[in-house]
């Protein structure tokens, strides 16, 4: 998929229905102007969000049954709707938009690879540490990847 391929001026209509077998889980379901169903996507998870990107993707966080929070983008290319990432952590992901990359977009995506810990406490409750992350920059085509960044350096 090219730069030129992706549509940005396209009205599309994203909604989210209740699966027929398990009502707390969602559907999406995306259409174009006409009404026409361009993508129909069981995650098999419960919807948390929708949203537009920056970058004029439609981002879709989910959450399994075990709590993991799973991010979903989806571009729109010639007619059709494709997943260009698939990511997910036990925490929700941070999006970062700061100066333009060379490549001309600003937004990264940020994981937490994140552990559970001890608190200190005399009771010893567990909360989740993140000691690295796994960033994702849109490159007009894709998200790139950039897998185990120490926490503390994930905003450089």
């Amino acid at each position: 998929m090219s730069d030129k391929d992706i549509q940005r001026s396209v009205s599309l209509t994203c909604e989210v229905r209740p699966s027929a077998k398990y009502p707390h889980y969602g559907i999406l379901q995306v259409f174009d102007g006409a009404g026409k169903q361009l993508l129909s996507y069981d995650q098999g998870c419960r919807p948390l969000e929708m949203f537009q990107t920056a970058e004029g993707n439609l981002a879709t966080l989910w959450e399994s049954d075990f709590g993991y929070q799973q991010l979903h983008v989806f571009a729109f290319s010639r007619g059709k709707v494709k997943p260009v990432l698939i990511a997910g952590s036990k925490l929700r992901p941070e999006f970062v938009y700061g100066p333009k990359l060379a490549n001309g977009f600003s937004q990264r995506i940020i994981f937490a690879n994140a552990y559970f810990e001890p608190d200190g406490n005399e009771k010893g409750t567990p909360h989740l540490v993140a000691y690295y992350a796994d960033i994702y920059t849109w490159n007009g085509k894709s998200y790139s990847e950039r897998k185990g960044v120490p926490w503390a350096d994930r905003l450089k």
